[in-house]
């Protein structure tokens, strides 16, 4: 059997080991820096903080209450956009299928398309027909639902 131990280690591996003993030091080192830093800040301007607090806390809850005002408005106001834009689609989508004065072009499709094309379209008078039957409402009702939601051409 050979012996593992007997070799020193690579010089990668010392180096990296190195490496993560100074890093660590350092970040460990820093950081009780920032923790004795915050506790001597805390203890020396404990007394202004106490002194100004009926100054500092009216200014804090009227900033909180300014912030949150401006928050929620912009929130509103993003809210409104967007419901506006969406109202604007929704009514150019129902100016398009046909019913309200719009023009429909219809281009003309390829041979295997035309073929589907029209499979669908029987498919869609049957629909039409049981919702005819089922509900007694005109089949036009339906064909604007089902052009609106792009279920049929």
């Amino acid at each position: 059997m050979a012996n593992h131990y007997s070799s020193p280690p690579p010089t990668t591996k010392l180096f990296g080991f190195y490496t993560l003993i100074i890093t660590t030091s350092i970040f460990l080192f820093l950081s009780g820096l920032t923790f004795i830093a915050t506790i001597f800040g805390l203890v020396l301007f404990f007394p202004f903080i106490v002194l100004f607090s009926p100054i500092w806390l009216p200014l804090f809850i009227f900033g909180f209450i300014f912030i949150s005002l401006f928050l929620s408005t912009c929130g509103f106001a993003l809210l409104f956009l967007a419901a506006l834009t969406w109202a604007y689609r929704c009514f150019l989508k129902i100016g398009s299928l046909g019913r309200f004065g719009s023009v429909r072009i219809h281009h003309p499709l390829p041979p295997r398309r035309a073929k589907l094309h029209a499979r669908e379209n029987v498919y869609e008078e049957e629909i039409i027909g049981e919702f005819k039957s089922k509900f007694g409402l005109n089949g036009g009702v339906l064909r604007a639902f089902l052009e609106h939601e792009g279920l049929a051409y």
